[in-house]
């Protein structure tokens, strides 16, 4: 099989009058593919575009030399005529064609119409024999000898499509007229059977240049009739009428032990439509069509992989019989489906299809003369299309490992990648059903240095998504906390603008004494605060003057940031895909209210005492501002204490501490004093505490840890004053 080829899996037409605009939209929209124009020539200035080619390949069409040299296998159909009452006075003559073009249609008379037609007594419901009915081929009509009085009647016979209906709606819509009617011929009879088969060879040694054979579907059309004034008579795009020929279905008789009727696919004129219950007989005929048709496909596709190319199917045309959610599809060795998305349901109906390397989507409307009705407006339907096909594709569980694969291929190195885990459906919905394992995996093997967060094994979701976080964020918390089940039935289940100052205090204590020591397994799992600028996670120019001022910023930041978690804040793009101006200053104030606070560094004005230290770790390793090195208090010292005392006073409002956490978080409470008057406590430091309070003069700073799970080891002791806003 050849090389797969992606840029932005996108699939462009192409004509030898669009070469240059072709090159051009490849470059803009990144398209990773381009296809002819249902079977016209493929331009040679094209075919070394590094991009996959497509080719429409017509199975049933594009050949009328062969179908003229075979007339006995043109393709055929099931007709039923319309109703005819018998006046009592006589014979009845009931015209074959009234109401039929004779454009597409033409009698079958040549097999044995005994035995394939059926003269129906819709009054009683039942067949006529055949012996009492004739057939006047001059006429075209089947006469009734002897019919019942005021008895309606109808006729059901085989008639061959002398003109492709697809073919004949572009012809009769769209203006193709310049063209010879093309004549459809059956594949599945023996002649055309074979000699398909080599047509194929040829057109693949033909085209060497060709990736993706598109086949426009197979074998039989949907039913599609018109009447005499080339209007659309009757469609029924899942109706198998012309899926039959005498030498099908004496198959079929051969397959299922009883005999054939008509009436199986007329069904009283309604053809079996989707709104029919089906007869047993007619699903018979489905399964039987479908195992026959799979088979012949098959056949089909194994040439074109031994040609190492890909087998495309159009979901759209001579489709009947290779459904693709029907229990024989997944044998016909078709690589690819695409089809025609008009809306949500025909994206799923298309996207959802099993047992293919990949589908694509072909969006509507087409730009067709009949899309340009009075009062049609295309742009607003293509527009209303798009919505809803968007919305599908996230009403329903998709695989999301593609997307992750494309993720973590892409963009460069990622720094962290987020597990939500939120089902978004409410109480009553379906609930997403996530593979976390798989997503795990996948970054972990295209992304290794990525932290995986949320409903992820690195980090911690805090629980709420208000800014909030614990006054005492262990990181060694209960190994229950690491299952992705867990977090996601606590995760946000609506973005209905509360959630980001909603604060759930349920598990305020995750990792006391206490509760470890009840938890059994633990699990080293730090915690991440997520909050968002606005009060929902998408931007809404009615929010504008909710966004969350500098101050409130800040209080979260030194909550979060200073409470031992990391922080992600939220900050949604406008439709322009620039931040709002509202945003923008909050972040700015933000930002400049973080350097006032630690503008002033005064750690470097003092000396750094402490009664004792353990062999290693000396004191001054706790403020030289290395990650790598730490102080670690004498073994045995119960509440140990570092002072800085400085030569003069100095005004100060900020401490700021930092344990060496690859000897573990053991920090449990502490006070900061000030010439011994206490004017700050924390409990938990870990990886950062920040410990803001009013400013004061001081001459000595001593911060005292009153509790500790064993030696404290500092890596991070630093003394600020806040510099006045300007």
């Amino acid at each position: 099989m050849m090389d797969e080829k992606r840029t932005g899996r996108v699939t462009i037409p192409t004509d030898l009058d669009a070469v240059p605009e072709t090159l051009t939209l490849m470059q803009r929209w990144g398209a990773d593919a381009i296809r002819d124009c249902d079977g016209t020539e493929f331009p040679e200035a094209l075919r070394n575009t590094g991009a996959k080619v497509y080719a429409t390949y017509y199975t049933t069409r594009k050949d009328n030399a062969w179908a003229k040299a075979n007339p006995d296998e043109i393709q055929q159909c099931y007709i039923m005529t319309p109703f005819f009452t018998a006046d009592g006075e006589g014979a009845l003559q009931i015209p074959l064609m009234k109401g039929i073009s004779r454009e597409l249609l033409q009698v079958n008379d040549r097999d044995d119409i005994a035995r394939w037609w059926e003269v129906m007594d819709r009054t009683t419901g039942q067949p006529l024999p055949a012996g009492a009915w004739s057939y006047d081929a001059d006429k075209e009509a089947v006469v009734i000898s002897a019919p019942a009085a005021y008895h309606e009647y109808t006729v059901s016979f085989l008639a061959y499509l002398i003109w492709d209906p697809v073919h004949m709606y572009n012809s009769v819509i769209n203006g193709w007229t310049d063209v010879e009617h093309q004549i459809p011929f059956d594949v599945r009879q023996p002649k055309t059977h074979q000699y398909t088969l080599e047509r194929l060879r040829r057109f693949l040694e033909s085209h060497p240049y060709v990736d993706v054979v598109r086949f426009t579907t197979f074998f039989h059309l949907f039913t599609l009739v018109f009447d005499e004034l080339r209007r659309e008579k009757y469609v029924d795009w899942y109706g198998y009428s012309a899926s039959v020929s005498p030498y099908i279905l004496e198959q079929f008789e051969k397959e299922v032990g009883y005999k054939f009727r008509p009436e199986y696919i007329i069904d009283q004129g309604y053809y079996n439509n989707q709104y029919r219950v089906p007869s047993k007989e007619f699903k018979d005929f489905q399964a039987f069509q479908q195992r026959e048709v799979n088979r012949l496909v098959r056949e089909m596709t194994d040439i074109v992989h031994e040609y190492g190319k890909e087998a495309m199917m159009f979901l759209g045309d001579h489709w009947i019989g290779t459904e693709p959610f029907g229990p024989v599809f997944a044998q016909s060795g078709v690589d690819a489906i695409v089809g025609s998305v008009g809306n949500g349901s025909t994206l799923r109906l298309i996207s959802d299809i099993p047992g293919v390397k990949y589908t694509e989507g072909r969006f509507l409307p087409y730009f067709f003369p009949d899309t340009f009705h009075e009062g049609g407006d295309p742009i607003r339907e293509a527009k209303e299309n798009w919505v809803t096909a968007r919305r599908a594709i996230l009403r329903k569980p998709i695989d999301r490992v593609h997307q992750l694969t494309e993720l973590c291929t892409r963009y460069g190195e990622l720094f962290c990648v987020w597990m939500d885990g939120a089902c978004g459906e409410g109480p009553n919905g379906k609930r997403q059903v996530y593979d976390w394992p798989r997503y795990y995996e996948t970054v972990r093997r295209l992304q290794p240095g990525a932290v995986l967060s949320v409903c992820g094994p690195d980090v911690r979701w805090c629980g709420n998504e208000a800014g909030h976080c614990r006054p005492s964020e262990w990181s060694v918390v209960p190994a229950q906390l690491m299952d992705a089940a867990y977090t996601a039935g606590r995760s946000q289940q609506a973005d209905d603008g509360t959630f980001s100052r909603r604060v759930n205090r349920q598990d305020e204590d995750l990792g006391s004494r206490d509760v470890i020591a009840a938890a059994g397994e633990l699990a080293w799992y730090p915690a991440e605060v997520d909050t968002s600028v606005r009060p929902g996670w998408f931007y809404h120019p009615e929010e504008d003057s909710q966004v969350r001022t500098p101050e409130e910023l800040l209080d979260i930041y030194l909550d979060a940031v200073g409470g031992n978690a990391a922080l992600l804040l939220n900050v949604p793009p406008a439709p322009n895909g620039r931040i709002a101006p509202p945003d923008c200053a909050a972040l700015a104030g933000l930002g400049r209210k973080i350097q006032n606070l630690f503008a002033l560094d005064r750690t470097g004005l003092g000396e750094l005492s402490a009664p004792g230290s353990a062999e290693g770790n000396p004191l001054a390793c706790a403020a030289d501002g290395r990650s790598d090195t730490w102080w670690q208090s004498a073994p045995g010292e119960g509440q140990p204490t570092l002072t800085l005392t400085f030569a003069q006073p100095q005004e100060i409002s900020c401490v700021v501490l930092g344990e060496y956490l690859p000897a573990g978080q053991h920090i449990e409470a502490g006070e900061i004093r000030a010439d011994g008057r206490t004017v700050a406590g924390f409990t938990v430091v870990g990886h950062k505490r920040i410990c803001r309070f009013a400013p004061v003069r001081a001459k000595q700073v001593t911060v005292c840890i009153t509790a500790s799970r064993a030696e404290p080891a500092l890596r991070l002791l630093v003394v600020y004053r806040e510099q006045q806003a300007e």
